[in-house]
């Protein structure tokens, strides 16, 4: 985050039962107060080490090798450290630090969507290397070799970020992934049995999730959540 001020708006007033729950559940609530840059930070993807992607998902647009099997890793965590060292020039830094990596995501089956992407090109890139194989052995091998890569970039990222700011609470944006059936049942807000799956993923734990100082969930409210209570309910849920 820049440390020019920020202010945002109070669009929501709590009753007290709905704010006791943000407080316990370590809910950064901003209600127009001022925050500057020395106490959280947020790494955006783009400008954060060599982060692969495909810009605006294009096939055609690989940024960085677009897959993280075609990542120069190394080449990445110098990036990382020079970055983090620029925007967090104090070495006892112990706010927040977020890292927001939303163009792909740590595991091959979690990319839906415009993601998709993300499979296509796994699956090129196994039929280049092996073109004997066959459909499933494309797909398998696919998975498997995108969730190591992914599970690899992810990891050492975070520890990376540990050993320079190793005082900073260091987290990624939106994961532990939580609720994707928002719509159903009505009225529940828990975490999903689907998302909770995702997080249990051995491609993803226990090297992953164990190395967070905090969890950053998102608190944005969707079209989902059509009244305030539903808006409220929905993102204290999220990070309970």
């Amino acid at each position: 985050m820049p440390p020019e001020q920020i202010r945002s708006p109070c669009r929501y007033k709590l009753t007290a039962e709905r704010r006791k729950r943000a407080i316990e559940n370590w809910a950064l609530y901003r209600c127009g107060e001022q925050i500057h840059g020395d106490k959280v930070v947020i790494f955006y993807e783009k400008k954060f080490g060599l982060c692969p992607y495909y810009n605006n998902s294009d096939p055609n647009q690989p940024i960085n090798g677009g897959l993280p099997q075609n990542q120069t890793l190394e080449q990445h965590l110098a990036k990382v450290e020079e970055h983090i060292r620029k925007e967090i020039p104090d070495e006892n830094f112990d706010g927040i630090a977020v890292i927001d990596v939303e163009e792909f995501r740590p595991l091959y089956s979690m990319n839906w969507g415009e993601k998709e992407v993300y499979k296509e090109q796994s699956r090129l890139l196994i039929k280049s290397q092996y073109p004997h194989f066959n459909s499933m052995d494309v797909e398998h091998w696919a998975e498997i070799n995108y969730n190591k890569a992914a599970k690899r970039f992810f990891v050492e990222t975070i520890k990376t970020a540990r050993r320079v700011r190793p005082k900073a609470k260091w987290g990624y944006y939106d994961y532990p992934f939580c609720n994707y059936k928002l719509r159903n049942p009505e009225g529940d807000y828990e975490c999903s049995m689907e998302a909770k799956g995702f997080n249990d993923q051995p491609t993803v734990t226990p090297k992953h999730y164990e190395l967070y100082r905090c969890h950053c969930d998102s608190g944005f409210k969707g079209k989902d959540c059509s009244t305030e209570s539903k808006g409220v309910d929905f993102e204290i849920n999220r990070i309970s």
